[in-house]
């Protein structure tokens, strides 16, 4: 689990990040847009789910290497959701099915 918050206000309503719709949902408790985000894993299964999706590139990735953003503006319940530009690598020793994660709080 990541938890993300906003610590600078004209950065995430920058016109680099604004598109992102990211101020919407942390003004969740006004224009009650969820405020929760999902990330997907990038597989070719989920190439579909992204097909119209938002490309965003941000400064930080090299040129083309873009994360595909899904804004759910016209659901404003769902979260934002997003997947980064690296495909999921297949590891034929580990099964995630089996994996068992243990939670300490």
């Amino acid at each position: 689990m990541e938890i993300l918050w906003v610590h600078n206000e004209n950065e995430i309503k920058s016109d680099k990040t604004k598109p992102l719709g990211l101020w919407q949902r942390a003004e969740y408790k006004t224009n009650h847009f969820s405020p929760f985000g999902l990330c997907i894993v990038n597989a070719d299964d989920t190439d579909t789910i992204f097909e119209n999706a938002y490309k965003y590139q941000p400064d930080y990735f090299p040129q083309g290497m873009e994360i595909d953003i899904i804004k759910n503006e016209e659901q404003s319940d769902l979260p934002w959701t997003f997947r980064l530009p690296f495909k999921e690598q297949k590891n034929t020793k580990t099964n995630r099915q089996n994996i068992k994660m243990k939670f300490v709080f």
